[in-house]
């Protein structure tokens, strides 16, 4: 057990009040020798790592955390990551104003669904919906079998 704070976005763990047995504090001790430097590692592998974080609040997290260097080049600001400019891409759709049917039973859409893994009461696995485009009037059926006989008995 221990008690966080936070402080600056990140929680901080106060170490006087944290519960530690003998053989872990061991285990501290040996890894405080074995710590290893950092490497500084470029900007842009960090936004990649940090899931395309913005390259500011990478900077920011280097004055937070002890386990991120950045290598210091001025070039590497200059590069686009291909990815955040996909994700910012605004596409506009010129989509033709479609036309509905004036009369009844002019133009019908029409779905059939399934297999479903539980039949129904009356033991059917599929069922074909009709949608009339001019009323929005819609009929359901259910099929046993998902054969062009049984479809097309039912309109």
């Amino acid at each position: 057990m221990a008690t966080a704070y936070r402080k600056n976005g990140m929680y901080e763990v106060e170490v006087s009040t944290c519960f530690l047995t003998r053989n872990s504090v061991r285990i501290q001790k040996q890894k405080r020798k074995s710590i290893p430097t950092i490497k500084p590692v470029s900007i842009e592998l960090w936004h990649h790592r940090l899931g395309h974080l913005n390259r500011t609040d990478i900077r920011k997290l280097t004055g937070m955390s002890t386990g991120i260097r950045i290598q210091e080049n001025d070039t590497q600001d200059r590069k686009f990551c291909v990815s955040c400019l996909e994700g910012k891409m605004d596409c506009k759709y010129r989509k033709k104003s479609s036309t509905r049917a004036s009369r009844k039973l002019e133009l019908i859409h029409s779905d059939l669904c399934g297999p479903f893994p539980t039949n129904s009461v009356s033991g059917s696995r599929y069922f074909i919906i009709f949608v009339d485009d001019a009323t929005r009037y819609t009929w359901v059926y259910f099929l046993k079998r998902k054969n062009s006989e049984e479809v097309l008995k039912v309109f």
